[in-house]
């Protein structure tokens, strides 16, 4: 009953099934097998990308009703795999059905299944012979693809099925009995591309509309797209071939690197192992600025400007000998300076005072300071600072500076997840105070990421120490 196929189709369709494997076909010379409560069924099943895989049907020699039944007999249906049967040699097999609605052919004769045919416990599963043999078969193909990776649409993983298939010798009736060929497994999954889709940044931000995301492997390109905003969300997905589409493109142990806009990405994909999926979802790829070269530059505004001090601590004004802009104080944050019956208030030291106004006599290397100066840069030998330098944080604000590897601001500041409310940065150019709020949207806050030899401020909620790596 046509009712009963239709109503196996949702059922399986309903519960999330990927493919559905139809080893049945109506005769050709039913008049009620081409049913609307059919057609209905798959119709929903090829909108919600489901692969029906169909018997085309079998006839008995001398027969003239050698079309495919139906459902394999639906060809305005993407989804509709219909499956015709070769013998071992690859040739046609003489009781499959044939003409135009065939699509792949399988091998149908002596093909060993999970049904009974003998009562005796010694021998009690054989072999048969049939497109109904044919079809699994089919549909196991699709589903060692759909294993590979499982983020494939429908029409991908049928296109790599039809192009991989081995070609068919003519049968003697001259008409299509195999469609696009022979299946061959080992050639449809190996031809499986990795799949990459999330978000595309750039110092951890979302990129603009447009701009180009590309994959390449060893150098050379196996995958491009362009970015498709949401909103303020720079969606990407990008497919990127296997070296069996494409020379020199994805095989196991092979890293794929990612270029936004021309510049490399972080983090890179391993191409996985036979066992390992290659559909990977939601995954932020992101350009990250270089960090500073031999000379680090700061921006002096020719008002307050928070700068890192690079070279030598020592003693004020001396330690400062070198500045070429003309400055008239400094400031430096002490989170433990009583000020009124808070903790937290500035250190001071400024020029053309008496001694006894002020309370900064001296800085340290990689301190972070307020000065007041004329509009300049500050060029300063990098020093290289080490990896893992550590900064004590109070509860409260904080002004440190950055002497990790660039890193997203969630990552960077791990070790104090849950125990900082707000990180801050000040923008010497336009004279702006940048926000960071942990946990609210990306386009929310004003940048993404901390990096080397920059200056941030940030409130705790308890005290904490950084190790910057």
């Amino acid at each position: 009953q046509m009712s009963d196929i239709a109503f196996g189709i949702d059922y399986a369709r309903r519960n999330g099934a990927r493919i559905i494997s139809l080893s049945l076909a109506s005769s050709p010379d039913n008049p009620n097998a081409d049913a609307p409560i059919l057609r209905q069924a798959i119709q929903n099943a090829e909108r919600a990308g489901v692969i029906i895989v169909a018997a085309a049907g079998n006839h008995g020699a001398g027969s003239k009703n050698v079309g495919p039944g139906y459902p394999a007999a639906y060809t305005q249906f993407s989804n509709v795999i219909a499956v015709g049967g070769s013998d071992n040699a690859g040739r046609w097999a003489n009781f499959s059905n044939y003409g135009p609605p065939i699509d792949l052919a399988a091998p149908s004769i002596d093909i060993a299944g999970p049904v009974r045919t003998a009562i005796s416990p010694e021998n009690p599963y054989g072999t048969d012979r049939g497109t109904s043999m044919a079809t699994p078969l089919v549909s196991g193909m699709f589903a060692l693809m759909i294993s590979r990776n499982p983020n494939l649409p429908m029409e991908e993983y049928i296109k790599i099925a039809k192009d991989t298939a081995t070609p068919a010798e003519a049968a003697p009736h001259g008409q299509n009995w195999a469609g696009a060929g022979i299946i061959n497994a080992g050639a449809a999954v190996a031809r499986v591309p990795l799949s990459v889709n999330g978000t595309a940044l750039r110092d951890w931000k979302d990129v603009a509309n447009g701009t180009e995301v590309r994959a390449t492997i060893d150098g050379v390109e196996c995958g491009s797209a362009s970015v498709q905003s949401v909103g303020p969300v720079a969606r990407y997905t990008v497919r990127v071939r296997s070296e069996a589409e494409a020379s020199g493109c994805g095989a196991p142990g092979r890293t794929v690197l990612f270029l936004i806009g021309g510049q490399p990405a972080q983090p890179n994909y391993a191409w996985g192992g036979r066992d390992e999926s290659l559909g990977i979802s939601q995954r932020d790829i992101s350009t990250v600025s270089p960090p500073p070269g031999a000379i680090v530059v700061q921006a002096l505004n020719g008002g307050w400007s928070n700068i890192a001090h690079l070279d030598p601590g020592g003693t004020l004004p001396n330690v400062l000998a070198n500045l070429s802009s003309p400055w008239t104080e400094l400031l430096r944050w002490d989170p433990d300076k009583p000020f009124l019956e808070t903790a937290g208030a500035y250190q001071r030291f400024a020029r053309a005072v008496p001694d006894y106004v002020n309370d900064l006599p001296a800085i340290d290397r990689y301190d972070a300071v307020w000065i007041n100066a004329g509009q300049s840069n500050v060029a300063t030998p990098n020093p290289e600072p080490p990896a893992g330098r550590v900064v004590s944080l109070h509860s409260g604000w904080n002004n440190f500076v950055y002497t990790g590897t660039a890193k997203s601001v969630a990552e960077a500041l791990a070790t104090l997840d849950g125990l900082y409310k707000q990180v801050l940065q000040y923008d010497n150019g336009q004279r702006a105070w940048l926000s960071y709020l942990p946990g609210h949207p990306r386009y929310l806050n004003d940048f993404g990421g901390l990096f080397k030899l920059k200056i941030y401020w940030v409130f705790m909620t308890a005290p904490a120490t950084l190790a910057m790596n």
